[in-house]
């Protein structure tokens, strides 16, 4: 099983945010029904902040290993 990447986790939250921004814009006056866009923007919000904070603690989990590496180096030793 592959493993997600931080920046990765991030840039896919980025991405979830969009069509619930453009549902809240309106952006192309898709004229869409109020509790569409509601939902949309409900839906997306909450999954792409998920994912953005996944993508933030993902990449510190990342970070803090590596700061442990040069100790299990030593312990080996």
């Amino acid at each position: 099983m592959g493993r997600i990447s931080g920046p990765l986790a991030f840039l896919a939250g980025i991405f979830l945010l969009l069509p619930g921004v453009l549902a809240m814009l309106d952006v192309g006056g898709a004229g869409l029904p109020a509790w569409l866009a509601r939902d949309l923007l409900v839906t997306s919000l909450c999954g792409g902040a998920l994912m953005v904070w996944g993508g933030i603690l993902i990449r510190h989990r990342e970070l803090a290993l590596n700061d442990l590496e040069p100790i299990r180096i030593r312990a080996r030793r």
